[in-house]
């Protein structure tokens, strides 16, 4: 069942009905509030009819009140938690009474300061923040530090707002890793690389670092997007069986990576204030780095950005000198397509084929 309600008395009503049921599976509740200042709904963790369900998702209510029993719910696989009111030790009680939990959505809930995820069924997990807003708006939102301490979890997501919390992840067996909207302390992002050996995906998307350093030995899928001026300055990638690239963003000043088996590189490069000479030679130097791939996929603003100059060619380095297969993208219409397939075919004179084609 899915339903929105505004009314209490009514929510009281039908969940009553609901609960009397000893064969409810799936239930997805969200609650609006009339005002700011109402009361947010308490949901009754510990009433006998949930005790059947497999799939449950709330939004909006509280999970405030001092349970007198444990709660536990045996049959529940996924829970997900969005605008819910709780505190630490409420959500550690949940978590420990789902013996059968495997996905777990935390959302936006306040009152969060140093909360533990910890649970051994647990295999997927998503934490998007909100900063818990203080009375005061002059002052910063409260820190949170999330303890993630999940012996079988395989893929972790986390999506933050930034400065404002803080993680400590031990989950040595991930295998899909997925970043956003953070500010990373360098070593302490290498580091929890360094602790999963069996992590196959990684991406990065909109976040700030110094450097960040990737050295992994089983990474096949590495997504790095958003990178605008002033969030990354420099990236040093070793991941010798990496088989497929994404980045999206400006140039790094500082870029190196040794990816010997890769095989399909996707490249989103932002427009530049300038084409200018410092443009086209951080172009090739960036490319030369993904010239093994059997595949790349190059998507640019304006057809200027790989035209190069003559003078330009004249006294540089082919980017991509092997490469057999490349996809060029525009956002804007071509002004001449026969001048830019020249300008690829210096760029990749080893090309077998070659796609040109405008963003719709």
């Amino acid at each position: 069942m899915k339903a929105y309600f505004e009314d209490h008395t009514a929510i009281d009503y039908w969940l009553a009905i609901l609960l009397s049921s000893s064969q409810l599976k799936e239930l997805d509740l969200c609650i609006r509030k009339h005002t700011p200042i109402q009361m947010m709904y308490s949901f009754p963790f510990d009433a006998s009819g949930l005790t059947s369900l497999t799939s449950l998702k709330l939004c909006g209510v509280r999970i405030l009140k001092p349970h007198t029993t444990s709660i536990n719910l045996p049959k529940l696989v996924s829970l997900a938690l969005e605008k819910v009111e709780t505190n630490d030790v409420e959500l550690n009680n949940l978590l420990i009474g789902f013996s059968s939990l495997e996905k777990l959505l935390l959302k936006e809930c306040a009152n969060l300061v140093n909360p533990r995820v910890l649970n051994s069924t647990l295999k997927f997990l998503e934490i998007v923040y909100g900063a818990t807003q203080p009375s005061n708006p002059r002052r910063r939102p409260l820190e949170t530090t999330f303890h993630v301490e999940s012996v079988n979890l395989q893929s972790f997501a986390y999506n933050r707002a930034p400065y404002y919390s803080n993680l400590l992840l031990s989950c040595g067996i991930i295998q899909h890793l997925l970043f956003s909207n953070m500010r990373f302390r360098d070593q302490w992002f290498e580091d929890l690389i360094f602790r999963l050996p069996l992590l196959q995906n990684l991406s990065v998307c909109n976040c700030k670092f110094e450097q960040i350093q990737v050295f992994s030995q089983h990474l096949k899928h590495f997504v790095f997007k958003g990178n605008k001026r002033g969030y990354a300055l420099a990236a040093r990638i070793n991941t010798p069986n990496l088989v497929s690239f994404s980045f999206e963003g400006d140039f790094l000043s500082n870029f190196l990576m040794i990816a010997p088996n890769i095989l399909q590189a996707d490249i989103q490069l932002r427009s530049p204030k300038a084409y200018d000479t410092q443009w086209y030679f951080s172009l090739c130097d960036f490319l030369r780095y993904v010239d093994g791939s059997k595949m790349v996929s190059l998507g640019i603003h304006s057809e200027e950005a790989l035209i190069f100059p003559r003078e330009f060619r004249r006294n540089s380095w082919l980017p991509l000198p092997t490469l057999k297969h490349l996809k060029v993208t525009t956002d804007l219409p071509l002004s001449s397509e026969a001048e830019l397939r020249r300008a690829l075919l210096w760029t990749s004179p080893s090309l077998e084929t070659l796609l040109i084609e405008q963003n719709q």
